[in-house]
This record gives structure tokens, sequence and C-alpha cells, in this order.
């Protein structure tokens, strides 16, 4: 093995570490009393805050490096990872649920539930991707779909344990800060057992880049390695999460930067993952330290990391996933034709699911109706619900009629404005236009959310244009462009005061915060919107056959790309300017009616419109009643739904064995 990256990764590591006690070195301190006894406050801080703070993101990123190096190692994916594969989320989630639910028992054993919900949801994702597909693009898709769902989980439980669980978020995502050495001298013990064995079982891991059947021809017994070193890696990044929150992104950096120093035996790789790991996390620790003094509030470890994680996995996939072939996406099949009574039952779900949102609320006893309250109780109510009602109705068919376009555009039932980005890309012009240039919010939301939703549409416009580009690279790629965003969000929000808390509901997708004049105007550009897709239904069937036959047909195709993909901005836009963001309900709906055999464009236009819209609404009126006193944003409550659909329809897919559709 040659010393250049074993001594480069050194130094890597040797300058990050320099970078970080340098910006956290108090101003007030020389540098001639650092080692003096007897210090004062300055003294004590730096090295009972920094020192421990700068350690903790060694151990921290050394365990997240050498996990993920683990687990690409055993799956063959460059893209495979904690944080992409759902680990940190499952362990976080775990342990938020423990602390809310029995908080002595979470207190005393967090290495263990953080073990048992990262373990859970990383063989969930594992055995729904299949053996045969770990090395592919389903792999990280769907460990990207289970951060979405559990992240509704979390703002579920949030909004349900307020104080409790918004502190912990605060920690959650992803907080390095130290006052003492007690959790240092905790966590290292967890690492460096864990890096041993792992470390041990480099040979066997060699055989392992083979090919299953040809290490067990050569006498490996494959499934209990397998089991094992994901059970090391799971253990690493849960001693992590208990100690530091959630931080991402570092188990895919640090193993894609050793393989780019050329490093090719198994236990180098492993090793300078770790360091590796430990440099980068260091590196990216830097942000919040630095920038300490300008934020009002603590800007997160794990955003930070996420700013420099999100592009590496775009440069990533373009380097990886060009040439390969993606792991293919199953779901069950549905019917030939859709019925015109079944389109018909779609369409008429919709004002019965309205009637029943506006018509029953929420009491200790059950749902009540609002036909049995006074005649001035039932007309406050009214007034109070139909604008949520008409708001979630409006943005549920545009989001679903948006899903369904850029289904057909990208010939991928994957893609989504939240996928795809153009949801937190609105999202993050918002809160730039309000937070930071301070402009007010009603009359700049919708513009902004229209910048920001084509702005993310262009890039990606000019992602595709380049003709060796697979849809399924511009899925990952809107996949990282929504984490990169989401990051910049936090920042955003740590920077915003009490300015941020008006928006933190906003940003669940809450419906009931929408007044009659804003339901209105979604309710018009829906309308708009929903038109113009029908008219152009015949765009939409030839892209969906490819450029090459549209063309031949006589279809512009550049300008008809370029005005579908601009009414998905301003289905989005209208949807996150008055509503909030909204996931999966553009993912969901389109699929559900092409299940139901809705296949040309213009039946499942109709179809998933339909869906989307009483879908929504369902939500709205779960929220409000289901978790009574409290109210719960429809956005919550669509992307837990969508988050388990997504996972039933593969387990569906699986269990029958059908052919993919992508």
């Amino acid at each position: 093995m040659r010393v250049a990256p074993l001594a480069l990764t050194f130094a890597f590591l040797a300058l990050s570490g320099a970078l970080h006690l340098f910006f956290g070195l108090p101003a007030d301190l020389p540098l001639a009393d650092l080692f003096a006894s007897g210090g004062g406050f300055a003294e004590t801080l730096f090295w009972q805050g920094e020192v421990p703070r700068a350690t903790m993101a060694v151990l921290v990123g050394a365990g997240l490096g050498l996990a993920g190096s683990a687990i690409q190692e055993i799956t063959r994916n460059p893209l495979a990872s904690p944080v992409t594969l759902g680990t940190v989320s499952g362990a976080w989630t775990a342990l938020l649920l423990a602390t809310i639910f029995i908080p002595a028992f979470a207190a005393a054993h967090g290495i263990w539930i953080c073990l048992l919900g990262g373990a859970g949801v990383t063989a969930l994702v594992l055995a729904v991707a299949g053996f045969a597909r770990m090395d592919g693009l389903i792999l990280v898709i769907l460990g990207i779909a289970a951060n979405l769902f559990l992240g509704g989980v979390g703002v579920v439980l949030a909004l349900l344990h307020g104080q409790i669980a918004s502190t912990l978020f605060i920690w959650g995502a992803g907080d390095l800060t130290q006052t003492g050495w007690t959790e240092t001298i905790w966590l290292a013990p967890q690492i460096a057992i864990a890096a041993i064995a792992l470390l041990t079982l480099s040979r066997p891991l060699t055989l392992m880049r083979l090919g299953h059947q040809v290490a067990e021809g050569r006498g490996l017994v494959t499934v209990p390695l397998s089991i094992g070193v994901m059970g090391l890696a799971v253990w690493l990044t849960a001693a992590s999460v208990s100690a530091v929150g959630a931080i991402g992104f570092i188990g895919l950096i640090a193993p894609n930067l050793v393989r780019l120093l050329g490093v090719q035996t198994t236990f180098m790789r492993l090793l300078l993952g770790a360091i590796a790991g430990a440099a980068a996390l260091l590196l990216t620790d830097c942000i919040p330290v630095a920038l300490a003094d300008w934020s009002k509030t603590l800007i997160p470890s794990g955003s930070s990391a996420a700013l420099i994680g999100a592009p590496a996995l775009i440069l990533l996939a373009f380097r990886h996933m060009r040439a390969e072939r993606p792991g293919s996406f199953h779901l069950p099949s549905g019917r030939n034709s859709i019925p015109r009574p079944l389109l018909g039952l779609i369409l008429a779900t919709c004002p019965v699911a309205a009637l029943l949102a506006i018509g029953f609320g929420g009491s200790l006893d059950g749902p009540v109706w609002i036909g049995n309250a006074s005649a001035n109780v039932r007309d406050m109510l009214l007034s109070l619900r139909w604008p949520s009602v008409l708001a979630a109705a409006a943005a549920g068919t545009a989001m679903a009629t948006a899903g369904t376009i850029l289904q057909r555009l990208l010939r991928n039932p994957l893609a989504s404005p939240d996928v795809l980005g153009v949801t937190s890309g609105a999202t993050f012009a918002i809160v730039v236009a309000v937070l930071l240039a301070g402009l007010p919010p009603a009359e700049t939301a919708a513009p902004s959310a229209a910048i920001g939703s084509l702005a993310v549409l262009g890039l990606l416009t000019l992602i595709w244009r380049r003709r060796d580009t697979p849809p399924s690279l511009l899925i990952l790629t809107g996949i990282a462009l929504a984490a990169l965003l989401d990051a910049l969000v936090h920042f955003a929000l740590a920077k915003g005061g009490d300015e941020a808390n008006t928006l933190l509901t906003w940003l669940t997708g809450a419906t009931f915060l929408t007044g009659p004049t804003e339901a209105l105007m979604l309710s018009g550009c829906t309308c708009v919107v929903i038109a113009v897709a029908l008219a152009a239904r015949r765009w939409l069937t030839l892209l969906s056959l490819g450029e090459a036959t549209a063309a031949a047909r006589g279809l512009s195709v550049e300008r008809a790309r370029q005005g579908m993909l601009l009414l998905v901005s301003v289905a989005t836009a209208s949807v996150i300017a008055w509503v909030g963001p909204i996931s999966f309900v553009g993912l969901l709906a389109p699929h559900a009616a092409a299940m139901l055999g809705a296949k040309t464009a213009g039946q499942q236009l109709v179809a998933s419109a339909g869906i989307g819209c009483s879908l929504l609404v369902l939500a709205e009126l779960i929220g409000r009643i289901a978790f009574y006193p409290n109210q719960i944003a429809a956005g919550a409550i669509a992307t837990l739904i969508g988050g388990a659909y997504l996972f039933g329809v593969q387990l569906l897919g699986m269990a029958r064995r059908k052919t993919s559709i992508l």
C-alpha cells in the first residue's frame, strides 16, 4: 500500500483540527495564556468546551466514516451510508419516542434504543430493496423515503409534545456542543471496540467484493458476515446518535474520498474511511463554530454537514451512476384501463371528503357532527373550517397534477415536486425572503416560491439536456438538492429569531393557517393548472413515449417540456406560498391512479387530481380529530400516509413478483 493516501488523510485531519481549534479559540484569550495554570473563564471555556467538542467531532466522524465504509463494502454501493439507508433517522426517531413516553429508560439506555431503531429501519430498507438490488439506486431512494416518513413522525411528535420534542429537535439536528469530557469519555470505547471488530473482518470483506456466490464457493459464510458487519455499522451509528444527535452525510463522504485516493485494500479503506470521517466532521463543524457569534441561536452541526454532503452526493451520483443501470423499482401492476364508473367514484369522493372534513370536529368524547351545535357555534365553525378544507382540496389537486406531469416527462414513477427538490427550492426562497431580506410574507410568498421552484427546475433542466443523463440520475440529483436546501433553511431559521417561530408551523403544511382569501386564490390557480394540463394531455402522452417519438410526431419537444415545467412550477409555488410544503401527494396520487387503470395522460391527470384532493382533505380531517385537542398539519399526516404507501406497494410488488414499470 502506498504511503501517500495515508499521509494525505492524516494531513486533512490535522488541517481540519487546526481550523476547528482556531475558530473555537475565545477572542479574548491570548495564546500565551492558553496553558497557564489557574486560568479564568476563557481558558475554562476552551479546555472544557472547545477541546471536548473537537474530540467529539473526531470520535463521531470516525464512527460514521467507518460505518459508511463498512456498509459500502457489504452492499458494493458507493451511495450507501447510514443516512441514505435510514439508519440515522431510525435511531433518532426511536430515541425521540422513548424520551417522550419512557424518559427514565431512555436516559439510562439511550444507545440500545438507538440501536434498535437504526437496526429496524436498516433491515426494512434492505429487505424491501432486495438482496439482488443492494448495489442500485433503489436502495438509496427507499432510504430517503424512510427518512421522509420518519421526519413526518417527528413532526407529529413535536406538535403533540411541544416543549419536550422541540428541545430534543434542536439537539437531534446534530449538536456537538460539549460542557465537559463526560460524553466524550463514554463514547470513546463504544467507537473503539466496534472499530477494532470491523478492522479484523477486513480479510473476509475482501472476498465479498468478488460477489456472494464466489465468496461462498471459497468457503466464506456470507450471511452471518453481512449481518455482523451491518450490525457493527449500526452500532457505530447508534452510539453517535445517542451522544450528539443525528448527523448525516459524513458516512457517505468519507469512504468516497478514500476511493478517490485510489485505495484498494479493504483494511486501508476502512481505516482511512474512519480518519477521513473524523476530518470531514471537524471541517464541517467549523461552520457553526465560526458563525456562533453571528447567529442568534444554535446552528445545528448536522445541517452544516449537509451543506457539504449534499453537493458531494450529486458529484458522486454523476460519477458512479451515469454508466450504470440503476436498480428498478417494483410496483404492483393494475388495470389496463380505468372504468368510467370508477373514475366517477374517485371524483365523487372529493365532495364527500370535503363535507366530512367541514362537518366533523374533535372532542374529548370523539368526533362531533357540526349539525349538533347551536346556530351561532355552527356558523363560527363553518367560517373557520371551509377555508382550510378548500385549501387542502386545492393543494392536493395541484400537487397531484404536478406529480403526474413530472412522472410523464421523466418517464419515472419516482418523480414528484418534493423528491426533485422543487418544493424545497420554493420553501427556501420564502424563508430567505422573509427572514434574511425582511420582506413581508403576504406580499412576497407567491413570487418568492415561484422564483425558488423555477430555479430548481431550471438547474435540473440544464442537467437533463445532456443526452447521457438517465432519469434516475436526475431523481437522485433532486434528492441531494432537497437535502442541501433543507440545510440552508435550518441556517436561515437559526438566524431568524422570533420570526422563525412563525414559519415553523407553516413548514409542516398547515392548511388550518390559510384564510378565505388565500384559499380562494389557491383554488383559482389550481383550476388554471389542471385546465392547462388537460389541454396539453397530448403533449404529455407524446413526451412519455420518448423525445424521438414525440419529435417524429411533430411536437416541439423543448418548447413542450419548458411549458410543462413552468406549469409544475406554478402549481408547486402556489401550494408552498399559501399552504406550505406538502410531501408525498405528488408521488402517491399518480401511482394510485396508474394502479387503478388510468394509463392515458388525460385519465391519469383526472384520477390523480381526485385522489390527491381527497387524500389531503382527509388528512386535514384526521389531523383535526385524531389528536384532539391538538391539531396536526395536513402536510404531516400526508407524509405519514405517503411513506407507508411507498413501502407498502414495494412489498406488494415483491410478493407478486411483478415486472418493474421503470
